[in-house]
């Protein structure tokens, strides 16, 4: 797809002031709605505030792009990176980034399941006990909750 990055902010290091919503960030990645994708911009561009995007956002924008716009697992890798990278995003990208690129060359795993797993990694709460064995088969921080011996 063109025009995907056609956002650039000016460099904020203050902490987080406000959101963005799934919407907006589909709107700034995704310009299809000119006049969305334009205040989302003016939005954004605004000097001395930088933007937080929740782990919940980053779940929804990808089910929207694999699944709403067909874009492929590295358009959507691509994607997902360049925004983590804007200058007034800031997102948990210790996770959201492993968790994208494991997503990206895995595609039997949702990337709600990497997310998950990477959640647990950064966290130091792993295992991640499952019931879904591609999860706990492909991903090193999953394991499969055994069996009960009767």
């Amino acid at each position: 797809m063109r025009g995907l990055f056609t956002v650039r902010a000016k460099r904020s290091t203050d902490m987080a002031t406000a959101a963005l919503d799934t919407n907006v960030v589909l709107r700034l990645v995704v310009p299809d709605i000119p006049e969305h994708h334009e205040r989302a911009r003016q939005l954004i561009t605004t000097p001395g505030t930088r933007f937080a995007v929740s782990d919940y956002v980053f779940v929804e924008v990808v089910f929207a792009l694999d699944q709403h716009y067909g874009l492929t697992r590295d358009q959507i890798t691509q994607i997902i990176t360049t925004f983590m990278a804007w200058d007034c995003i800031a997102s948990h990208s210790n996770k959201i980034s492993p968790a994208i690129e494991f997503w990206r060359t895995h595609p039997k795993l949702s990337f709600e399941d990497c997310l998950m797993a990477e959640d647990a990694q950064a966290n130091g709460t792993v295992p991640l006990w499952t019931f879904d064995d591609k999860l706990a088969i492909q991903h090193p921080a999953a394991r499969k909750v055994p069996t009960v011996s009767r």
